[in-house]
């Protein structure tokens, strides 16, 4: 019992952006944790994984309870195949064990649960509600969300054959057919939102995508393309050893089928793009006050926002040719209006052209999320969904040298700083929330500080993941 009481005092606060009645992980878990075995010890693997920071001993508490949750489930989910129970309990276990599986083991990304979760939530989501319905409808934008949430986290780490069933159907690997993760979610590529969520006008964030959803899926799809895009950079480049580890110096194949991959690529990242400078995000003020004092309503905007400029920092990294193009662009003409990107750049068309100004470009954008997450305090309900942003972030915190128009936005005096944040923020993450995933995350942002120090030009984060194989869930 003193596990099942340290889930609802401590954890299920950390497991959401919130922590309130509104919190489906303290209410919905609170209501079935004492007849559902498989939740009963997965929220005790969950409360001693975090008491292991303190408490090392707890660690092989944690992995026990972890295994008979996992036994427990696997009997659920027997009986949710045969059609004798119903799927939520089998899902919500499904949560709290799959995004977990890195508390115990920083390298387990919870794969296995992961397409479990699919399995069930698509046969959810396909099927009619009635209108009247809002218990199924909540409970489906609550699970759907949830999964859109976790496919973003993995799409930058997981193995190309793991990361969408649905891919293969589509024939394009890096692209799930122009319907984001869920492969039927589509209502979220136009800013659509079902109302299960909201109050007369207003909406209530979701624990893990906040107010964000279409944000985040977009972000699914960004990391999904960024990653297959630098692993066929790092296949391409081991045959030829003069070439830096993770990355090819020399040009794409130059054959018909990969130059039309190619095209096709960069045509799926200018949509991403379009798509994210596109979204809506809705104001503090339309949403609906989740009860904690520590999370300000605020703070999901100011996430949100995050999450789009931490998308199209990727892409801008790793298609730079559509940043040429945006900066080329006159000023009334570049789409950026929603952001707050528009105060990094220059006023005339077609300044920052040149591989170091689109690196110092990168820098200042990069700056500018850390700015956005500066603006929560460390004790933000929020915490556990910030460390792919603050990863992402410092991946491009370069000091720069150059007296040019961008050095009033990404000097060394402000990146300094910026480093003292991230690794700030890293460390007291890695208190609060369980550590070894976070101290993962920390190690990765160092060596690519370390690389960037060195005068390695063109590292970047993620293909330092990759090839040192540091992949964890960050979030």
């Amino acid at each position: 019992m003193a596990l099942v009481e340290h889930y609802f005092k401590s954890v299920c606060a950390l497991y959401s952006s919130f922590d309130s009645a509104l919190n489906p992980f303290r209410t919905a878990v609170g209501r079935i944790w004492d007849s559902s075995p498989s939740v009963n010890y997965a929220i005790q693997s969950m409360a001693a994984a975090q008491l292991a920071n303190f408490y090392p001993q707890m660690v092989v508490t944690g992995l026990e309870l972890q295994r008979k949750a996992y036994q427990h489930l696997q009997d659920e989910m027997t009986m949710v195949t045969a059609g004798c129970q119903s799927s939520e309990r089998a899902l919500l276990a499904i949560l709290l064990l799959g995004l977990t599986a890195c508390w115990h083991d920083e390298n387990d990304l919870g794969l296995t649960h992961l397409a479990a979760a699919r399995a069930l939530i698509y046969p959810r989501l396909i099927a009619p509600v009635p209108p009247e319905n809002n218990v199924i409808r909540r409970q489906n934008q609550f699970f759907e969300e949830s999964l859109i949430y976790w496919e973003m986290l993995i799409g930058f780490v997981s193995p190309e054959s793991s990361i969408n069933d649905t891919a293969g159907r589509h024939g394009k690997p890096w692209q799930s057919g122009g319907l984001g993760p869920l492969g039927i979610a589509s209502s979220f590529m136009s800013g659509n939102r079902s109302h299960a969520f909201a109050s007369g006008n207003k909406l209530l964030p979701h624990p893990w995508t906040g107010i964000a959803p279409n944000v985040q899926m977009l972000f699914a799809e960004v990391g999904r393309l960024v990653r297959h895009e630098r692993l066929s950079h790092r296949q391409a480049s081991s045959a030829h050893p003069s070439d830096p580890p993770g990355y090819s110096t020399r040009p794409p194949p130059s054959s018909a089928p990969a130059q039309q991959e190619q095209r096709d690529k960069l045509a799926w990242a200018t949509l991403l793009e379009e798509q994210l400078l596109s979204s809506d995000l809705p104001a503090a003020g339309d949403l609906i006050d989740p009860g904690d004092a520590a999370t300000a309503r605020a703070d999901f905007v100011q996430l949100g926002e995050a999450y789009r400029c931490a998308a199209l920092l990727e892409i801008y990294r790793v298609y730079p040719r559509i940043l040429q193009r945006r900066l080329g662009a006159d000023s009334a003409s570049r789409g950026w209006e929603r952001t707050g990107i528009c105060s990094l750049t220059p006023s005339t068309p077609g300044t920052a052209r040149e591989a170091t100004d689109l690196r110092i470009w990168l820098n200042s954008l990069a700056l500018h999320v850390v700015d956005l997450l500066q603006e929560m305090p460390h004790s933000s309900g929020t915490c556990s969904t910030q460390p792919i942003l603050l990863v992402a972030a410092a991946g491009e915190m370069r000091f720069v040298s150059s007296l040019d128009y961008f050095d009033l936005h990404a000097n060394n005096e402000k990146v300094r700083h910026a480093r003292a944040f991230v690794r700030e923020r890293l460390r007291e993450f890695a208190k609060r929330l369980p550590s070894k995933p976070l101290m993962r995350m920390m190690q990765l942002v160092e060596e690519v500080w370390r690389r960037l120090d060195a005068g390695d030009k063109d590292v970047f984060w993620l293909d330092v993941m990759w090839e040192k194989g540091w992949q964890t869930v960050m979030g």
